[in-house]
């Protein structure tokens, strides 16, 4: 039932799409920086920081109606560094368990990775915000 309820929300699907245009944004750049010879945790460090930003307006806006402020902002970026810091462990398990590049090991860390995203901007960062569960049409 909480399954259901959280993960075939509208909010839920509006994150998937929304996630899928920042996660192009966000694998564009960790890619160009890995194809410069950066290595991968710097990449991957770069281009968290880079769609820090850019995710946090598409997130608030189009997902969870938020208008945002400080606080908002504040757990955005407390969020984003649980994520990174999931991300950067699990992609160097797979790197070095499985012995996959950093393209595809980074690929293949997206859905946890993106769960995990989801979850914490659901029950934590946006949370408590005026609009939050309004539901907004496109």
């Amino acid at each position: 039932m909480i399954f259901e309820r959280r993960f075939l929300d509208p909010r839920f699907l509006r994150f998937i799409v929304t996630g899928m245009v920042n996660t192009v944004f966000g694998y564009s750049v960790y890619g160009a920086l890995v194809f410069l010879e950066l290595p991968y945790q710097m990449a991957l460090a770069l281009a968290t920081v880079a769609g820090v930003a850019f995710n946090y307006r598409t997130f608030g806006h189009f997902v969870f109606a938020s208008s945002g402020g400080v606080k908002v902002f504040a757990r955005f970026i407390a969020a984003y560094g649980v994520i990174y810091g999931f991300n950067v462990f699990l992609l160097a398990g797979v790197i070095r368990f499985l012995r996959l590049d950093p393209y595809l090991s980074q690929l293949l860390c997206l859905v946890p990775t993106v769960i995990l995203g989801f979850l914490l901007m659901q029950t934590w960062v946006f949370r408590g915000e005026p609009n939050y569960g309004t539901e907004k049409t496109y």
